[in-house]
């Protein structure tokens, strides 16, 4: 080994045989194991917002010009609100009865439907689908891209909600609400 002299220390152990400094190279080697053992960990997954699952509907009331709530779908409406991680929706609503109606005229719409340019469907049915976006934890935004009702198609309807356990209440405004359970429970994380 090459010594070499620094006047009053010789540290000819810190050189290897090219002369090159050790310490330097061993602080080099040290910092990047360090650094390529050291990888960001893997990106915690968040908890989906309460409102994302698949809603059965239970019922939908909606207050008539005399203040007094109706059933409009029926004492058992049928349908399902579906709210996806990934931000799509689709919202599907049937009378009570549709079994048993053959058809339905605009005279029998739910009064914040009639008039909006919705299509008469067969057995009373209501849908739409198209994306969702939540606003706050009280408020969501259904933003149709296609569905029986003509005018939502291309807008915003925002709603009002709130879940309760396996429960989701949603209004379009004070006048209409539903009452929503969710199919099947979240598993805790």
């Amino acid at each position: 080994m090459r010594e070499k002299d620094t006047g009053t220390f010789q540290y000819d152990w810190f050189l290897n045989a090219d002369g090159e400094d050790m310490m330097r190279t061993s602080l080099f080697v040290a910092v990047s194991v360090l650094v390529s053992g050291c990888s960001a960990p893997d990106p915690v997954e968040a908890p989906p917002h309460p409102l994302v699952g698949t809603w059965r509907l239970v019922e939908w009331r909606e207050k008539d010009s005399l203040g007094v709530w109706q059933e409009e779908f029926g004492a058992e409406p049928r349908g399902y609100f579906v709210y996806g991680p990934s931000g799509f929706l689709s919202i599907q609503i049937m009378h009570a009865d549709g079994a048993e109606v053959t058809g339905c005229d605009a005279d029998d719409l739910p009064e914040d439907l009639a008039g909006e340019g919705f299509l008469v469907a067969p057995r009373c049915y209501v849908g739409y689908f198209g994306s969702y976006r939540i606003e706050n934890d009280s408020t969501v935004v259904h933003l149709p891209t296609g569905g029986t009702i003509l005018s939502y198609v291309g807008t915003e309807q925002p709603r009002r909600f709130e879940v309760r356990g396996d429960s989701l209440w949603i209004q379009r405004s004070d006048s209409i609400y539903r009452l929503l359970v969710r199919v099947a429970p979240r598993k805790p994380n």
